[in-house]
């Protein structure tokens, strides 16, 4: 969706309920909150599958073991963070 430029220097800033200030303040305060709930997502994920694994470590090979603890990282690093967003999308 383009944005027309014409339009938006037309926009009366003075309208009553529409304040860009305050609107994009709020709107950055949403997006840093949801990175950090990503980041602790994150950790909170790997630190509970981690330890589920460690319990399980006589069942897997060293190499079994190793290629486990990549999956995990994985799932960390690529698929909480879309996951999360994605949610958030949804939601809004």
């Amino acid at each position: 969706m383009a944005i027309d430029l014409e339009k938006l220097m037309r926009l009366d800033m003075g309208y009553p309920g529409l304040s860009f200030g305050y609107h994009s303040w709020a709107l950055g305060a949403y997006l840093d909150s949801l990175e950090q709930f990503v980041s602790f997502a994150q950790e909170q994920y790997r630190l509970r599958a981690k330890c589920d694994l460690e319990k399980r470590k006589d069942e897997y090979e060293p190499e079994q073991y190793a290629q486990e603890e990549g999956l995990i990282d994985e799932a960390a690093d690529e698929h909480i963070p879309r996951y999360a967003r994605m949610l958030n999308c949804i939601q809004n």
